[in-house]
């Protein structure tokens, strides 16, 4: 299967955006299945905070992965540059909100906690930027 490169940021998108969310399914079995029974022994008190934190980075990863996937489904609306920027954005946003969210339930170094802010600003920024792209490009870029 030939991809010709104007077609790459928007599969990249799609197929960035379906690995995350199943991925985010995957965790999100982990936290309700597995976690429960293992943070009361590792964290003590702490324990119901940090299952639902998780239980939020899961939220948030799967909102984003879709988000993605519409992304990449979204040729006739989004520009090539618009949809390699998003695309950046959400996946480094995940990284940085949700991802440090499990490290810091995991691990208990609070220095994951200090990272999530900046990806939730990130996840900001990329509704902010899919924003004036529809506004800016109403229709297939083609055409405007």
């Amino acid at each position: 299967m030939n991809i010709s490169n104007d077609q790459k940021a928007w599969r990249t998108a799609y197929v960035a955006g379906a690995l995350l969310a199943c991925l985010a399914v995957g965790l999100g079995a982990i936290g309700t299945h597995s976690l429960e029974q293992v943070l009361p022994k590792w964290f003590a008190d702490d324990s119901p905070r940090r299952l639902a934190a998780w239980h939020s980075a899961v939220l948030w990863q799967m909102v984003h992965a879709l988000t993605l996937v519409a992304i990449g489904l979204s040729r006739q609306r989004i520009s090539e540059q618009v949809a390699r920027a998003l695309t950046a954005v959400f996946v480094i946003a995940i990284v940085l909100f949700s991802f440090c969210i499990y490290a810091w339930v995991l691990s208990g170094i609070g220095f994951f906690v200090g990272l999530v802010p900046v990806g939730g600003i990130l996840f900001m920024l990329g509704w902010v930027v899919l924003a004036v792209s529809a506004l800016k490009f109403p229709g297939h870029p083609d055409t405007t």
